[in-house]
């Protein structure tokens, strides 16, 4: 149902029967279901790259990452079931291990998991690293399989926006985990960073291009040549997150604060500034919190991408604006408020107000019951 302005007001069933949310499932036995590649083909998107799942969900409790809440509780594969993974892909021939999961660097035994790869003779890649726990043996391996950039992503420059977002990082684990990566042979570093997040203002970019320049006299120290690589993406408020209900960062300004990394941080210094398709990033904010009435604009795209999703949500009868720019006492219900994630109300209003206040939020531990997935 919507009201006379055309906005989502909730949600009820044709049959008049009373509304039974439904429910998130998840594997508490991960054993049972044994996560990796079944197709070797170098006609599939990782050709010869057999990947293989080392963890599900994320206890981080980033709260711009609808993936560290709707795949919560964390749980790690056992140490046997991914070496038996690892021998089922050099049995299948093929030439790389990929190892997947929102951080990969934070299960227990990574190290032991790198040298058996390394055992196996067969390359290594990995999904994802965290700059506050990445070993020596893991990126030598990434080296020596013929990685020449190693990627962090701290999000933001500052601290005060780090804490906004509870990233979890302070800048002392960059410069160290850069120093690691340069040791172990890395030419490039690329740090990920996130442009309109909750909170930001000038001196939150001022503190971005001092980063970038820090690790780069890091490299300089080293006597070392390779480049700072800076992925820059606007932040989109994402579903089943604690800034759900932000509206999104005017892109405008956005594109304005790119020109000034691009100027700040010429190529010419050993400098690469990244930036994602505004137009791309317009399209995944309103993919990201769209309702029902989306589906017949994707049915019209056909597979012609986002170009054609653009021009088909211009063609039909909704606004933008009701998607991305409404602020939060202007939603009273979500398209997604039908789907129970096992996160109890209220929790991501605490864990907004707590981003406003700039306070911290642990990550999961054994016999935490906060957010309401391990009741």
């Amino acid at each position: 149902t919507y009201d006379g302005e055309n906005r989502y007001q909730g949600l009820t069933t044709l049959s008049g029967e009373p509304f039974t949310p439904i429910e998130r499932r998840w594997v508490s036995d991960l054993a049972k279901y044994p996560g990796y590649t079944e197709i070797i083909s170098p006609d599939s998107e990782f050709g010869h790259m057999f990947l293989i799942e080392v963890a599900r969900g994320c206890g981080r409790h980033c709260r711009f990452c609808m993936a560290g809440y709707a795949f919560r509780r964390p749980r790690s594969r056992s140490v046997e079931e991914i070496l038996a993974a690892i021998d089922e892909g050099k049995r299948r021939g093929a030439k790389q291990i990929g190892l997947v999961g929102a951080a990969v660097s934070d299960h227990p035994a990574i190290d032991l998991l790198v040298e058996a790869v390394d055992s196996a003779e067969m390359n290594l890649s990995v999904a994802s690293l965290r700059a506050d726990n990445v070993s020596e043996i893991l990126l030598d391996k990434l080296s020596k399989s013929g990685q020449r950039t190693v990627t962090f992503a701290p999000e933001a420059g500052s601290e005060k926006l780090r804490r906004v977002i509870n990233k979890g990082l302070d800048e002392e684990d960059l410069l160290r985990a850069s120093r690691k990566a340069i040791t172990a042979g890395m030419r490039h570093i690329r740090l990920y960073a996130m442009l309109g997040l909750p909170e930001e203002d000038e001196t939150d970019i001022d503190e971005l291009i001092r980063l970038a320049r820090t690790i780069k006299q890091v490299m300089k120290e080293e006597k070392h040549l390779g480049k700072v690589i800076l992925s820059v993406n606007p932040f989109i408020p994402k579903p089943f997150t604690p800034f759900e209900n932000l509206p999104l960062a005017d892109f405008k300004d956005v594109e304005r604060k790119i020109r000034r990394l691009e100027k700040e941080l010429p190529h010419s210094e050993g400098y690469e500034i990244k930036a994602e398709s505004l137009k791309e990033s317009w399209v995944q904010a309103i993919l990201a919190r769209g309702d029902r009435r989306l589906s017949e604009v994707i049915a019209n795209c056909g597979e012609r991408g986002y170009r054609e999703f653009a021009r088909q949500f211009k063609k039909s009868d909704l606004s933008a604006s009701q998607y991305l720019y409404q602020a939060k006492e202007e939603w009273p219900v979500y398209p997604w408020s039908h789907i129970d994630i096992g996160v109890e109300v209220g929790y991501f209003k605490r864990e907004a107000e707590k981003a406003h206040l700039g306070e911290s939020t642990l990550p999961c531990f054994e016999g935490c019951t906060r957010c309401g997935v391990c009741k």
